[in-house]
């Protein structure tokens, strides 16, 4: 650990085949520090959780351990891979108990955890879409706020916010374009230097504005994540509708039966497009 001394642990991540709840235990010398549950196994099976706001620091002297916990036993991890914790990594719950593979497969192994580490105080991950990007850092004691600057690359002047939560969303941003983007810690008044980093936006993938991530059916308390990509203006605004009704925030958790999900687009070009899903929700077994 000598070696991520200081740094922040900002992501952990695991791919699994299977569907229901799970959840994150990190341990620190042995002792708890994290228990995270995950709703839902998302399609594509790929277990992604953003541990920014936790603040976990990585240090010489302590030992940190990262496990999975999966409600339903059917589950299969997708890989494992030889790396320099095999005896000791990542863990996950089989049978009752926390094991590594090596334990249950006598392989030189390791569960295919994987964790995104980030540096200092004004580290910063940048989570980019096609038209606007979400920014997370750590947080730090005695900062309060942050100066946020960015501009397309080959702009002279930069645009600036001052903000006081350790998450930004750049909107609207221009598809596969090139962005500078810098931060600055504010603590007790005075400005920290800037951290300045670079980040390009998807692509376009389509001619037309899709909704993603939609199956055509769910289990009671599922939620649904609102996502629409390929969208060909600039944004002006979004609404979202679930049977008709608009609904804010960025997911939705419907009752049993049948739904219409769908999202009305505002662009500066091209007015108005209204896109839609149909979707099926059936009582738990």
């Amino acid at each position: 650990m000598e070696e991520y001394a200081g740094m922040n642990l900002a992501k952990a991540e695991i791919h699994v085949l299977g569907e229901g709840a799970c959840t994150l235990h990190i341990w620190e010398n042995g002792t708890e520090i994290l228990k995270k549950g995950i709703k839902e196994i998302p399609e594509g099976g790929w277990v992604s959780v953003d541990l920014m706001d936790e603040n976990i620091i990585l240090s010489a002297e302590k030992e940190l351990k990262i496990g999975f916990e999966f409600a339903d036993n059917t589950n299969l991890l997708l890989g494992m891979d030889k790396g320099p914790m095999a005896s000791t990594g990542g863990l996950v719950k089989y049978q009752g108990e926390w094991l590594s593979v090596r334990e249950i497969a006598d392989v030189d192994q390791n569960w295919m955890i994987s964790a995104l580490l980030v540096a200092g105080e004004n580290a910063l991950l940048i989570d980019a879409g096609q038209r606007d990007a979400t920014l997370r850092w750590p947080r730090e004691v005695g900062v309060n706020s942050w100066k946020l600057q960015w501009k397309k690359k080959g702009d002279v002047n930069f645009n600036e916010e001052t903000v006081a939560t350790a998450r930004y969303v750049l909107s609207p941003l221009q598809p596969d374009t090139e962005y500078t983007v810098r931060l600055a810690a504010i603590r007790n008044g005075e400005e920290g230097e800037f951290r300045e980093q670079e980040f390009r936006t998807e692509a376009l993938t389509s001619d037309y504005a899709v909704i993603t991530g939609i199956r055509s059916s769910y289990v009671l308390g599922e939620s649904i994540a609102l996502r629409v990509r390929n969208i060909q203006a600039d944004i002006e605004k979004i609404e979202w509708r679930l049977d008709g009704k608009i609904v804010s925030g960025n997911r939705v958790t419907p009752t049993i039966g049948e739904h219409e999900l769908s999202v009305r687009i505002f662009t500066k070009d091209k007015g108005v497009e209204d896109i839609s899903r149909i979707f099926v929700v059936t009582p738990k077994n």
